[in-house]
């Protein structure tokens, strides 16, 4: 969930050239093309100026009144259909030459992001062309004493005289934006994954990497980073040294900082495991000194192991568990029982306050009860009617 300034944040970034000019060398006269995640709508209402027939844009987001009114203000609200839902539950009523997507966070592994791009080749007509058409996901060992104080020392200091070890141990397996310079990099980039979104078959990701350092060095963990060919000859990249981005890159920490010496190898096995609307990361390390007898450290992470979560959740996500419904799922099944496309929200509201006496204290508390169920019930293909 973006806000309009962070919507201007990106629009104001020097990424938005890059996509203008794949748009450019796409979008043709009579074209049609579909906006996917099209937040305040830039992107359809730039299509319309390169001559595009009808563009789709869908964005689940209340910011797509943004988008509605920008279309007018520029004279564009006949040749845009706007599509408040979910990309995966709409159909559109014709092929599109060019589907646009901006639907990664630091990296292409965000959200529903590479679910998204997946679905989003049935919207092509023969020849159509996806923007991006591919990212390559990049790593390499980080000297990043800065990035790493900032994870563990907070856990470290022993305020109050308190052991906080349970949260470091919590800490170092999460990863966190950052910037680094190409000098803070102790082994050349090896690419780890390659994601071909006219191919691509699973929004998981995983790859092995060997890793070599080239310089001696305190290593604090891997730098990750993307280079996003757009279309042909548009290549965008939030990669050390390159143009600064408002992506940055990602720091995935080590639990404990290690001295490297040139030659040593480091084995990288990095995987984006998707559940269903996040992605779950692991990163295993072996750092060894060749014909040495041991390995110098080992580490296997994983935000799993960074996500705090009670034994009644850990439980409750078992396939096996038995799950007893709590007040709050009974009143939204009324709700939406009670929502038969007849009935107003007014009078939804009302007969949950009947149902469900001592629940609510007002009528305008039941009522916004009522609204936001409707509201994820639009989201999922539910339709909104307004009496005459």
């Amino acid at each position: 969930m973006y806000s309009v300034f962070d919507y201007g944040s990106m629009i104001a970034d020097p990424r938005a050239e890059y996509y203008a000019e794949a748009l450019r060398r796409t979008v043709r006269p009579g074209s049609v093309v579909v906006d996917l995640g099209a937040g305040t709508g830039i992107w359809s209402a730039f299509a319309c100026t390169l001559g595009a027939r009808r563009v789709y844009a869908i964005e689940p987001d209340d910011v797509i009144g943004v988008a509605i009114d920008m279309a007018a203000a520029n004279g564009f609200d006949n040749r845009i259909t706007f599509l408040q839902r979910d990309s995966m539950k709409v159909a559109i009523d014709e092929p599109a030459d060019v589907v646009v997507a901006d639907v990664r966070g630091v990296l292409p592994c965000a959200g529903t992001g590479l679910a998204a791009m997946i679905d989003a080749r049935r919207f092509l007509a023969p020849g159509g062309v996806l923007v991006p058409m591919r990212d390559t996901l990049w790593v390499s060992v980080v000297e990043a004493p800065g990035a790493h104080d900032a994870t563990v020392v907070p856990w470290e200091s022993r305020v109050f005289g308190l052991d906080f070890g349970a949260a470091r141990r919590a800490a170092v397996n999460v990863w966190r934006k950052a910037r680094f310079a190409p000098a803070d990099l102790i082994t050349p980039p090896a690419i780890w994954a390659d994601l071909d979104y006219r191919d691509l078959s699973s929004p998981s990701v995983m790859g092995e990497v060997r890793l070599v350092a080239d310089r001696p060095g305190l290593a604090h963990g891997l730098a990750v980073w993307f280079e996003s060919d757009l279309t042909a000859g548009v290549r965008m990249s939030n990669r050390p040294g390159g143009r600064e981005l408002i992506y940055g890159q990602a720091f995935f920490p080590w639990p404990s900082p290690v001295s490297v010496e040139a030659g040593d190898a480091i084995a990288v096995k990095m995987r984006a495991t998707f559940s269903g609307a996040e992605y779950l990361f692991g990163w295993d390390s072996v750092v060894a000194t060749p014909g040495a007898p041991e390995a110098r450290a080992r580490f296997a992470q994983s935000t799993f192991d960074g996500t705090p979560l009670s034994l009644a959740r850990v439980r409750a996500q078992g396939g096996d568990a038995v799950v007893t419904p709590g007040p709050d799922s009974e009143i939204d099944r009324f709700v939406l029982n009670a929502s038969d496309g007849v009935r107003s929200q007014r009078d939804v509201a009302a007969a949950l306050r009947e149902r469900f006496p001592g629940r609510f204290a007002s009528d305008a508390e039941a009522l916004a009860r009522v609204v936001g169920v409707g509201r994820r019930a639009v989201a999922d293909g539910g339709q909104v009617v307004f009496p005459d």
